[in-house]
Formats: structure tokens, sequence, C-alpha cells
């Protein structure tokens, strides 16, 4: 077989399967705008997003530059221009919503070599079987099939965002982060007795609600010799404890560490419930979406 005819088909199926990523992302963007936007809400550049449009609109308007530029790498129709398009697409995607910590660092390197082959097709063009090779007229015409089908595919992505304010509703990033689900409470895990009412005074606050959250539930963990000790009765700090038993904040004494300390059950505050492994316990209760602190 002709070595011409066969490196042709490798970089026309290479340019074909690169493209996919691209139209998936971009449809990701158009149909499940408000979805990715509650992702990169609490990006550290988002912010700066927000001083020019809404997030969702630059969601939106990335999608929509996702979605054609990776067709037209598909199709190898002004693949140059294509390529170009998208770098600057994936440029500040790559800067707002893959740059959050470890486990980030997946999908950063993953954007930076999609941006390298971005780079190979900007310079060299589609190479391989392409629409760019066509005679001026059957160009003309599959150019015009390609954007009459884009403009129908967006017409129907524009129907889910339809609102009474306009196709793409401005919506803010507190309603963004209204819409994410927050953790059912918060646990704390107290090893001193010295911490304990700062774990209580926590609570209450969380569960009256403080900036923009609240609390549906707290659970205070006490662990260790130490802690347990300010537990008995006629604790110093028993009307802290009667304050969260009123506020409905469950007070959980270690077994393990009771045991520890010589401490029986009748010698504990009435308020005060008891599980056999206290660091077991916040382990489960990390594992249903709590937040969780140690003191």
């Amino acid at each position: 077989m002709n070595q011409k005819y066969i490196e042709k088909t490798l970089y026309t199926i290479f340019r074909l399967l690169f493209s996919l990523i691209f139209i998936v992302a971009g449809s990701g963007h158009i149909f499940s705008t408000h979805k990715v936007a509650a992702r990169i809400i609490n990006a550290p550049l988002a912010p700066y997003l927000e001083l020019f449009m809404p997030i969702p609109v630059h969601v939106f308007l990335a999608g929509i530059v996702l979605l054609i530029g990776g067709i037209g790498l598909m199709l190898g129709s002004w693949t140059k221009v294509s390529a170009l398009a998208l770098i600057a697409v994936l440029i500040p995607i790559t800067l707002t919503a893959q740059l959050g910590g470890e486990e980030s660092v997946g999908p950063l390197f993953k954007n930076i070599a999609l941006i390298g082959g971005l780079i190979y097709f900007a310079y060299f063009g589609s190479n391989g079987w392409h629409f760019d090779q066509l005679e001026h007229r059957r160009k003309r015409v599959y150019i015009s099939v390609l954007k009459t089908i884009s403009i129908v595919f967006l017409i129907f992505a524009f129907l889910p965002n339809v609102s009474s304010k306009g196709l793409v509703p401005k919506v803010h990033a507190s309603e963004i982060k209204a819409a994410i689900p927050l953790p059912k409470g918060l646990a704390i895990l107290v090893r001193e007795a010295k911490h304990l009412q700062i774990a209580i005074l926590t609570g209450i606050e969380g569960l009256k609600g403080k900036d923009e959250i609240k609390l549906s539930s707290v659970s205070i963990i006490v662990c260790g010799k130490l802690g347990v000790e300010s537990l008995k009765l006629g604790s110093p700090i028993k009307k802290s404890l009667d304050d969260a038993q009123a506020a409905g904040i469950r007070v959980v004494a270690c077994n393990l560490s009771l045991k520890e300390a010589g401490i029986t059950n009748s010698q504990l505050e009435k308020t005060v419930s008891i599980v056999e492994n206290g660091l077991w316990e916040m382990v489960r209760l990390q594992s249903v979406g709590n937040y969780s602190i140690e003191l």
C-alpha cells in the first residue's frame, strides 16, 4: 500500500479522535451550563471572570467555541483557525477550573497535552483527508451544510436556557453556590476539656447560620482521657453542655477513652451519649458528607 496514503489515513484518524473531546466538552458546557459553572465557581480566578460577565455566560460561550472548533477540527475545515480558537478558550478554562490542588493535577496536564496537540494543528493544518482540499464549489457546499447543522444544534442548545429574562439567565455566583448541596452537618473531634466549650459555641453558631452556611446538625466527639473527664457529673462546663443539648448538638464520649480514664457511664452528665470508638464515629460522619474539625 502507498506509504503516503497510509500517512494521510493515520493523520485523519488522529484528527478525528482528537476532535471528539472538544465536541463532547462543548456539548456539556451548552446543555449543562450551570453544572459546569458550579464546578468552577470556587476556582481561584473565578471572581475575575465575574468582572466581565456571569460565570454561566462564560461557560455557555466557551461551549459554543469548543463545539464549533471541535467540529471544524473533525472535518478539517478551517483547521488552523479552529485550533487557535480552541487554544484561546482552553487556556482560561485551564487557569480557572484546573488549578485547585492535588486532585486537579490529572485534568491540568490533560489540558496541557490538548494545548500541545492544538499547537500542532494550528501550525501544520489538517494533513490527511480533509474538506479544505476540496475544490472551491464543493467546499462551499460542505461548509454551508456544516454551518446549518451548527446553527440547528445551537438553537436546540439554547432552549434549556430560555428564561423570562433572556436566553442565558444572569445567575450570580451566590445563586450557584446555593444550588450546590451543602454537607449535612459538622463533626468536631475534641481531645481536651479547654476546647470543648469552643466546639459547643462553634456548633451553636453553625446551627443558627453564619456566612451563608447553615448546618443541619452538629456532633462533638470527645476522645482522650483529659477530654472525657470534662464530661463527668458536676463538670465546670455543665452549663455549656446544657446549652449544647438545648441547641440540638450531640455530644458524644468515646467508650475506649472512658475505660482508659476509669469513668463509668453513670458518672457522665445525662446530656452525653456514648459510642464505642470516637475516631471511627468521626470517620462515619465524614463518609456521609459532614464538615469535620479536629481540636
